[in-house]
Order: structure tokens, then C-alpha cells, then sequence
């Protein structure tokens, strides 16, 4: 009769993996990701927004706050929008790119950019430019000015947020090397800066000196500015590139520079896309994920490094989600909140532990759950069998159990209801064989443990 009881009471647990990294941003040596928790991580070397360490080949926590949102790097500086709607910033600061100081400046660590709670978005350029978007649609420049990417119809280096005009209609907006473009809400194009290699698109290489449009389409979707060139996604799904074509980064097949957009392909299911230096990164709606360009170091992920002038794509997996690009390495999410990296490693900007290129994807676990670091457990917290099989049992002698976290050693998340019991039997038999790492949280703190399932 006892055995049936124990049987009833077993609390039926419904277990999915949950995310560890929620965003990324990568610069020129270096990487950036804000963790589910909400706090920041970076790996590499340079500006990592740390006063003491400036590299590390794995990933190390940035401050001790858990509100950032949304990243945003260029070679040498660095943004985050934290989740109250402020803008931060660190790293480089010469040309005023961070939109901090008056006079030059080094930011080691992130600071706060203004007192305004209302930026949207943010875009960095690769030499020292800087554009943001206010959740009002308006439209603001700062950092270097030579070629006229700030749009403000000068060569004006500006130290602060400088609005550019006064339209209330920007949607997207993306920053090159010299060159800037951006979306508006109606789906028009616009681009304005240097146009030396045709990377506005206008079909001159004239400089713009503000804002102008490219043609007159109103089906724009998706933009992203590389160095030298500019590629963008239609609304029916069709994938666009145009400007300097050196090493294939405009995708169509030739190493030719384009003045006006060219259709790159016949698909119509491309839904992201992001460029740097020389080459690109493109997903389609089934999940796939698609490089090219230079292929050097291993960037484009295809086990070599050779380069390729049409988009190809990388494994078969199709779950991939968000995607970013340092200078010569490359960074995506999956969809299970996975952080995968390739590329030049040579300041440990890929982030497993080395400084060796990558050529091939290669999985970089989540911080903070080593196995080391759950091997002390505190008396009142009772945790058996282990090793086990079929079940777990969970049991605070003095308070009670707010919460308790299941992990793998790849830091996917298993979550269990809150409660407010001193007893909790999880039903393990489901999951694999192997090592587990267990948090349990009362009101007197996180106890933690390696469990192994046999």
C-alpha cells in the first residue's frame, strides 16, 4: 500500500530544452551573447567590455546586471540595448562612434549613452560609424563623417546622437564600411554615403551626401551592409546584392562590382540575411542555413576554405535561427538556443577553448555549467539516488523549494514547475544516459549538483 502512495504522489513533469543564448553579436576579433537569464557574455580579443580581461578564448561574463536585450558590434565598438530601452556602449571611441564623450575616449567597460528609454534598433558600421532608430521612427547618426555615411549633408565628425532629418518613418537600418542603408516602413529603399564601388545601388558611384532613394519599389524587406557592397531580401522572398564583388560576396556567380541591385538566384524563400568584410551568411524559411563569398579561414563553414560566388549551403541542419559575422568568423543561434561558431580563431573569437580555425560549425557550450561548478551542495538540500535511473527525488530539510532546473552538459535547460514544496520526485526515465547538472533554488539561495543518469 505504501509503494502505491509513493506512486500517486510522484509529480509529473513535462521536461523541453530550453534556451541558453538568446542573442549574439559579433565583432572584428570578437564575440558577444546575451544568455536566456539576461545577462551578457563575451569572448575574443579587444574591446570585450571588461577593465581587466581583453581576451579570452571562452566566453566570460560581462558586468552583473541580467537586463540586455539586443547586441549590436562593428569592428572595434560595441552596443547593447538593455530591456528598459537604454542605450550602452564600449570599446573604441576616436571618431565619437560610441556617442559618449566630447573628446576622445576608450570605454573598457559598457556605459550609458544618454538618459533616453526609447531606442529601437541599432546599427554599426565597420569603420567607426554609428546609426540608431528611436521607437518614434526617427532616424539618428554619429562617429566618423569622412565619405558622408551619418546622412546629415556634411563630413562633420558628430560625438552625440545627431537626428538625421525629420521623418518618423524608419523601419531597418543597416551600416557599412563608408556606406549606409535603411528601410522605411513603406518598404522603400534608401542609402546614402560612399559609392565608390556602387554600394548604394543607385546605379552611379556617386557619393550621397543624405538619405536617397533607390528606385522606387516599395517591396524591400530585409537589409544588411557589408564593407563594400549591400544585400537585401524582397517581400516575396527573393534574395538582392549589389556594390564591390572582389571575393563572389554579391552571390550571383562572378567577381564583377554592380552599381543597381542584381536577383541572386530564382529562390524565393530567403528570410535573413547578414554581411561583413567579404562574405554572407543567408537562411530560408525551411531552417536552412547559406554561405559566400571569401572562404579564407574556414568563415563560410563548408569544412575548407575555399571561396564560393554563389550561396551554398552549410550541413543539412534546418533549425537555425539568428546569425551574425565578425571580419573573418561566423556566428549562429539555433533554434534550441544552441551557440555554433567557424572560422579565424587565432584571439579565440570562435570561443571553444582554443585558437585553432574552425572550418565546420562547431558547438560552443553554454558558461556557468561546467561540471565543476555543481559539485557543492549544502546539507539542507538532500539529493537521491544517485547515480539513478528511473526517478530523482529532490528534498529541502529546512525551507521550501521554489524552483528546480534540470541541465546537460551542452547547457540546454530542462525546466521544472515552481512550487512551494519541501519534496519533489522528477521522472527521469525518459532522458538519455549520461551526466546531468541540477540547480535547486529556495529562498536561502541556489544549491547545485552533477547528477548521472544510468
Amino acid at each position: 500500500m505504501k509503494k502505491i502512495l509513493i506512486l500517486l504522489v510522484l509529480l509529473k513533469v513535462s521536461f523541453s530544452f530550453g534556451q541558453c543564448f538568446s542573442k549574439i553579436a559579433a565583432g572584428h576579433y570578437c564575440t558577444f551573447a546575451v544568455k536566456s537569464d539576461g545577462t551578457l557574455w563575451a569572448w575574443g580579443g579587444g574591446n570585450l567590455g571588461d577593465a581587466v580581461i581583453s581576451q579570452s578564448n571562452t566566453p566570460i561574463k560581462i558586468g552583473t546586471t541580467n537586463d540586455w536585450s539586443v547586441l549590436y558590434s562593428g569592428y572595434w565598438h560595441t552596443f547593447g540595448l538593455k530591456t528598459n530601452g537604454t542605450l550602452w556602449a564600449w570599446g573604441k571611441n576616436d571618431n565619437g562612434q560610441l556617442g559618449s564623450s566630447p573628446s576622445y575616449s576608450y570605454e573598457d567597460v559598457p556605459v550609458q549613452i544618454g538618459t533616453d528609454t526609447n531606442w529601437s534598433t541599432i546599427a554599426v558600421g565597420k569603420q567607426d560609424h554609428t546609426l540608431g532608430i528611436k521607437s518614434d521612427g526617427t532616424l539618428w547618426a554619429w562617429g566618423n563623417n569622412f565619405y558622408y555615411q551619418l546622412g546629415d549633408g556634411t563630413t562633420t565628425t558628430r560625438r552625440f546622437p545627431t537626428a538625421i532629418g525629420t521623418d518618423t518613418d524608419w523601419a531597418q537600418v543597416s551600416a557599412g564600411g563608408y556606406h549606409s542603408v535603411a528601410l522605411k516602413t513603406n518598404g522603400t529603399l534608401w542609402s546614402w554615403g560612399d559609392n565608390a564601388y556602387g554600394q548604394l545601388g543607385n546605379g552611379t558611384t556617386t557619393d550621397m551626401t543624405t538619405p536617397t532613394q533607390v528606385g522606387t519599389l516599395t517591396t524591400w524587406s530585409k537589409i544588411a551592409a557589408g564593407e563594400n557592397y549591400t544585400i537585401a531580401i524582397k517581400t516575396d522572398g527573393t534574395l538582392w546584392s549589389w556594390g564591390l564583388n572582389t571575393f563572389g560576396q554579391l552571390g550571383d556567380g562572378s567577381t564583377l562590382a554592380k552599381a543597381s541591385p542584381v536577383q541572386i538566384g530564382t529562390a524565393t524563400n530567403w528570410v535573413n540575411i547578414a554581411a561583413e568584410h567579404d562574405h554572407c551568411l543567408a537562411e530560408k524559411t525551411d531552417g536552412s542555413l547559406w554561405s559566400w563569398g571569401r572562404g579564407s579561414f574556414g568563415r563560410l563553414g563548408h569544412g575548407n576554405e575555399f571561396s564560393s560566388y554563389t550561396p551554398v549551403q552549410i550541413g543539412t541542419d534546418v533549425n537555425w535561427g539568428e546569425i551574425t559575422l565578425g571580419y573573418d568568423h561566423s556566428i549562429a543561434l539555433k533554434n534550441d538556443g544552441s551557440l555554433w561558431a567557424w572560422g579565424y580563431d587565432i584571439y579565440g573569437q570562435v570561443g571553444d577553448g582554443v585558437t585553432i580555425d574552425n572550418w565546420s560549425p562547431t558547438l560552443i557550450a553554454c558558461p556557468e555549467l561546467s561540471v565543476s561548478n555543481f559539485e557543492n551542495v549544502a546539507e539542507s538540500v538532500v539529493i537521491y539516488p544517485n547515480p539513478t535511473h528511473e526517478v530523482l527525488n529532490v528534498i529541502s530539510q529546512k525551507t521550501a523549494i521554489e524552483k528546480i532546473e534540470l541541465f546537460d552538459l551542452l547547457g540546454r535547460l530542462i525546466e521544472t514547475p515552481k512550487g512551494s514544496n519541501n519534496h519533489y520526485t522528477l521522472s527521469i526515465s525518459t532522458l538519455e544516459n549520461k551526466t546531468y547538472m541540477i540547480k535547486v533554488y529556495t529562498k536561502n539561495g541556489v544549491e547545485c549538483k552533477k547528477i548521472i543518469k544510468n
